[in-house]
């Protein structure tokens, strides 16, 4: 319950949320003895569901369009303000990493201590993500350069302070990542002391909820320390370029670091693959679902990442469908997937870490799907149903009739011969004749022809295709087909 005016002292939780999991909804059942305001920053009607659950045991604050932490955090400061006299608030991430045995020490100690900002002090060891510790380390002792001040967890979430402080909170500048630190930097300004109280160190999934952008947040908390730097007359100019240029190539060598050898650790959470011991090399069928069978090649068991479990193939399928595995493959950038597309109808290889899948199209849809080791390489009988047929995409320019076409038999059939000028994906351009037409074309719109081969070779090339085979069907087509041909 949420009262309209509230004279005594109160503990509220603040919990600013971008696009949240079930563990916001954990948290909140810890939490007793306090009101609890959640703000939605523009998660989107994804996770609608998530928030109205939240809403139980929680006001919920919500807008669209995606602000940044330190609005999602003014907001809440403008709500507790209107509501409260008399407060304590506590902020707390969303992803589960703060707990609120932890919270409430920070409560207790600003009970006596109600003109000091009060921060969740995480300890660092080899058990914290390597980005975590070296940009932490990096920010500490560039803040601690700038203001002389020394705060351990200078980007902890984990922060309380009384009412006697939420106008210097909701003061401050920035929206996103740089507000906290920027928080920090005015404390001198301000002669507001500051406390730091040991809390446990969580990380789940070495971090991966976080929705830091590493390089972008960084260089705006990195931006914010080097202005509040610029502001004080004490330090010599020519030490503040050498020092940024410093912290800017550390920074840099941090980046290289954690793409080359950090992210790349994630690219076997995608499938986890149980070999056979022996293996005769012959395929076997794993699994039929949606009218799609599945093959193994050395393959005993398959399982997918799924929420942060495994799961087996046959069970995430059966409730997630097997179109959507291959669409969030496709869509995922931080998975260092190789996908060659071949003129089979489309027909994919997928290659990681060894692995390779071969998804078998047509036109209508996916037919076979192959898992293999490393050494499966690609050959046509593997897509048996289509080896004869594929398809490419092209820009329609102009549509020409025939005249020498036009009798009533083929106009009442709607078999006429049209001339076409088209584009393929790379931009060469032609006129082409459709013989016996029979489909519909619009200008200005991409369409994916399939074809019939006539003949076992054929050249690369718009005229040699059109005249060398036949059409089969022609679809409109959102995208042209990027096609690595074999």
């Amino acid at each position: 319950m949420f009262l309209e005016e509230v004279k005594c002292m109160k503990y509220i939780v603040l919990i600013p949320c971008f696009e949240p999991d079930n563990r916001l909804l954990e948290l909140l059942k810890t939490i007793d003895n306090a009101d609890i305001i959640v703000v939605d920053d523009g998660s989107g009607k994804k996770y609608k569901s998530i928030f109205d659950e939240a809403s139980s045991y929680a006001h919920v604050i919500s807008y669209k369009e995606n602000m940044g932490k330190g609005y999602a955090l003014k907001e809440g400061y403008k709500y507790i303000k209107n509501k409260y006299s008399e407060f304590i608030i506590v902020t707390m991430d969303c992803d589960g990493q703060h707990l609120y045995k932890d919270a409430l020490k920070l409560i207790k100690y600003i009970e006596m201590h109600k003109d000091t900002l009060v921060i969740g002090k995480r300890k660092w060891d080899n058990k914290t993500p390597l980005k975590s510790r070296i940009g932490n380390y990096l920010t500490r002792k560039y803040y601690k350069r700038v203001t002389e001040i020394n705060i351990y967890d200078t980007q902890s979430g984990l922060r309380a302070f009384s009412n006697e402080l939420l106008d210097y909170m909701m003061n401050i500048s920035g929206n996103r990542y740089e507000y906290e630190m920027n928080v920090l930097l005015e404390l001198k300004n301000n002669n507001i002391k500051v406390h730091e109280i040991p809390i446990n160190t969580i990380y789940i999934d070495n971090n991966s909820s976080s929705h830091f952008r590493f390089i972008e947040d960084s260089y705006d908390v990195y931006k914010a320390i080097k202005e509040s730097k610029n502001k004080q007359k004490t330090l010599r100019n020519k030490i503040n370029k050498i020092i940024s240029i410093v912290f800017a190539l550390i920074f840099c060598l941090t980046v290289i670091y954690y793409i080359l050898f950090v992210s790349n650790k994630k690219i076997n959470n995608t499938f986890r693959i149980t070999y056979l011991d022996n293996c005769d090399y012959n395929l076997k069928p794993y699994l039929s679902i949606d009218n799609k069978k599945i093959y193994t090649y050395c393959i005993d068991k398959i399982e997918v990442l799924d929420n942060n479990k495994y799961i087996d193939l046959s069970e995430f399928v059966n409730k997630n469908n097997i179109d959507k595995l291959f669409e969030s493959i496709d869509n995922n950038k931080k998975f260092n997937w190789k996908i060659l597309t071949y003129r089979d109808g489309g027909s994919k290889e997928y290659i990681m870490s060894g692995l390779h899948i071969i998804k078998c199209n047509t036109i209508d849809g996916v037919k076979d799907i192959y898992f293999g080791i490393e050494s499966m390489n690609f050959k046509s009988n593997f897509c048996k149903q289509d080896n004869r047929t594929f398809s490419r995409t092209y820009k329609i320019n102009k549509i020409s009739h025939l005249k020498q076409a036009y009798d009533k038999e083929s106009i009442k059939h709607n078999t006429y011969s049209i001339k076409v000028n088209i584009t393929d994906i790379n931009g060469i351009n032609e006129d082409v004749i459709i013989e016996n037409y029979k489909y519909r074309l619009e200008e200005n719109n991409l369409y994916t022809f399939e074809f019939q081969k006539n003949e076992d070779t054929l050249e690369d090339n718009i005229k040699s295709i059109f005249d060398n085979c036949k059409i089969v069907n022609i679809k409109k087509a959102d995208t042209y087909i990027n096609e690595e041909i074999y």
